[in-house]
């Protein structure tokens, strides 16, 4: 029997598709209220050549069957209004589109269940429709889904566009802030802590999880690694010069080798109203000083204090002042007698004043200078009269309580110088315990002059070596230097901060050594396989003309499959956020990534057209049309006639020549 195909593939598309299997029942019934046949003649004939048409064209009928069951899916997006309710289905969650898609295939199964089947089997046909139209539903949107992934995921590792790439590299960016709970605004308000610090961090800096980050970024090969490294190298390069920064922030220091005369006088002039209402206390009346100008030395003494006040009126003159205020009473008459090195021995007629009393501890001074440096006595000497007057004015500050309050501001000039000498050469050298006491007594000046000497101190241990080093930690990370620097400054606030930016460029160097000093096997791993890098999407597509296509796309997926962890792209894309460090460039990064944040909230996927046809489409096609087995057709005269003719002999001519060969 011939087969009609348009006829077949109508009826697979409107009765079986469309019709969801009642297309024969449909047609049967037309056909006999429209023409002579009976409805149960027709329906036998249809289904007979509907039969007969799949078992000629089956994939033909299979597909006309699922075209026809998308069919209604693919309507409603033309019909004015439909588009509306599929736009409601956004609002709905995903777990609920997957299970109305379900009922959706479960409804089509049962009915073209039910029509596929032959009367009498209905029920159950529509039974087994519902479940496996149940599990077409669900099933179809899942694997839909799921091939669009990894269509997508394939795509955009073979030929990434600008959006990929960021996904990919705010999916990196953001796995690590997850590992420390860090989210943008904390990354933004680090940066501008360690900026107001004067500490040149970049993102990378912010978290040890980021900083791991940009040491994968560091180990791949392109663009994006060398902007890791050229911009971590200059972090370190200043790492020494911004250390002492912080240490002269810190510590204020004035000019160490700048003339002692001008920086005591500096420090003296802040003093100057103080001591001049000392002066203003008169003459000092106690025995144990007076006892003591009446020693020869002492005498020696005031004959330098005359000399320095002689010095200062005369260049006071030259400034145009009054000179006589640097006048020193007479407080020595001759005797007339001389001691055995030949010195004439003065008797004491006069109390002598504070500023006298002054200008002969600044004479000591000045013989101490002058022993130190070998110049008229033995170092030993000199440490001895450093005792001498040291009791001296403690002498002098229990009687005149203003002069306590003004060398508690400027002790003198020779405590100055010492104290400073003492910050350069002692203070490596010193416990803690001893600075803190030192400290302790110091007048402000003097704790002035310290902090310049220590602050040299520690210039020569940052930038002496002539390598690079990790200097802020060599100096914040012993206990013994940072119990030694805290007496320093005015109150713990000032050290904290010092200590905390110190801290941070610590650890801007431990964090640059290790992302630069990563695992240098990696990145020749990633050169090697740069080199050896198979072609890409131009030449994949170039190679179909030699019959190269598959193979060359296929080794072509394989590779992007085993790198897709961090592609090139994503780490150029990583190094600019990574090492982002100016205002302008932080705001960018965490602009991009609240964005990216918003992007991840859960979002319902609504079911489409496509999803939707393709659940009707399996659920209509999967049942066959009901098979008819074709009648046995009557045998016609001629075959009985042939059934009747005798069997067919040998003529007896024959056998006897048969027997004659025999």
């Amino acid at each position: 029997m011939m087969v009609d195909k348009v006829k077949g593939a109508a009826r697979a598309f409107l009765g079986q598709g469309l019709g969801m299997g009642w297309g024969d029942e449909a047609e049967a019934f037309f056909r006999s209220r429209l023409g002579n046949e009976q409805y149960d003649d027709a329906l036998q004939k249809i289904r007979q050549e509907y039969a007969q048409y799949s078992k000629e064209a089956p994939i033909a009928s299979t597909v006309a069957e699922f075209g026809g069951g998308m069919a209604p899916a693919l309507g409603m997006m033309f019909l004015p209004g439909a588009q509306g309710a599929a736009a409601a289905q956004a609002q709905r969650t995903t777990a609920g589109t997957l299970a109305r898609l379900a009922g959706l295939g479960a409804a089509t199964g049962a009915v073209s269940g039910a029509g596929s089947a032959v009367e009498g089997d209905r029920l159950s046909g529509g039974a087994a429709g519902g479940i496996l139209g149940g599990a077409i539903g669900l099933g179809t949107p899942i694997a839909l889904r799921s091939a669009k992934g990894a269509g997508s995921w394939l795509r955009d590792r073979l030929a990434p566009s600008e959006a990929a790439i960021a996904t990919r590299a705010g999916e990196k960016l953001s796995g690590a802030m997850k590992e420390s709970n860090l989210t943008p605004q904390q990354i933004e308000q680090m940066m501008v802590r360690d900026r107001a610090m004067g500490v040149p961090s970049t993102v990378a800096n912010v978290d040890y999880a980021l900083a791991d980050l940009a040491e994968a970024v560091a180990q791949r090969t392109g663009k994006g690694t060398r902007k890791v490294e050229k911009t971590l190298s200059q972090q370190k390069a200043g790492s020494r010069e911004r250390t002492y920064q912080q240490v002269a922030k810190g510590l204020k220091p004035g000019d160490y080798y700048a003339d002692e005369a001008k920086l005591v006088q500096d420090l003296r002039s802040k003093a100057g109203t103080m001591y001049d209402e000392a002066y203003a206390w008169g003459d000092v009346d106690d025995p144990r000083i007076v006892e003591a100008l009446k020693n020869p030395q002492f005498q020696s003494f005031f004959a330098k204090a005359r000399s320095i006040a002689d010095t200062e009126a005369q260049a006071a003159k030259l400034r145009g002042e009054d000179p006589s205020r640097f006048a020193l009473p007479e407080i020595y008459k001759p005797t007339g007698k001389f001691t055995e090195s030949g010195a004439e021995i003065l008797e004491l007629t006069k109390l002598p004043d504070v500023r006298t009393l002054d200008y002969i501890k600044r004479g000591i001074d000045a013989s101490i200078e002058s022993g130190f440096r070998g110049q008229g006595m033995s170092t030993a000497e000199a440490s001895a009269l450093r005792s001498l007057r040291k009791e001296f004015v403690n002498a002098i500050d229990e009687n005149v309580p203003a002069y306590r309050a003004a060398r508690q501001e400027y002790a003198g000039d020779m405590e100055v110088i010492d104290a400073m000498r003492a910050g350069l050469s002692d203070f490596g050298k010193l416990d803690s315990e001893q600075v803190v006491k030192m400290v302790a007594g110091m007048g402000k000046a003097e704790k002035e002059a310290f902090r310049t000497g220590v602050a040299r101190s520690l210039y020569g241990k940052v930038m002496d070596p002539s390598t690079n080093f990790n200097a802020a930690s060599r100096i914040i990370n012993s206990p013994e230097t940072v119990s030694k620097l805290q007496p320093l400054f005015d109150d713990p606030a000032h050290f904290r901060l010092f200590q905390t930016a110190l801290e941070r460029e610590a650890q801007l160097f431990q964090q640059a050594n290790k992302i630069l000093g990563g695992s240098q096997t990696a990145k020749r791993g990633a050169m090697r396989e740069a080199l050896d890098e198979g072609p890409g999407v131009g030449e994949a597509v170039a190679n179909a003309v030699t019959g190269g296509f598959w193979p060359s796309l296929t080794s072509m997926a394989a590779r992007v499959a085993r790198s897709s962890t961090l592609s090139p792209q994503v780490a150029d894309k990583l190094s600019d956020m990574l090492m982002a460090k100016n205002p302008s460039e932080v705001a960018a990064v965490v602009k991009f990534l609240e964005q990216y944040e918003k992007g991840l909230a859960p979002k319902a996927v609504r079911s489409t057209a496509t999803e939707r046809g393709a659940v009707m489409g399996g659920a209509t096609s999967i049942f066959p049309a009901p098979m008819v087995e074709q009648a046995e057709q009557p045998r016609t005269d001629i075959d009985a006639d042939i059934e009747a003719m005798p069997e067919a002999t040998v003529p007896q001519i024959e056998l006897d020549l048969m027997d004659d060969l025999k």
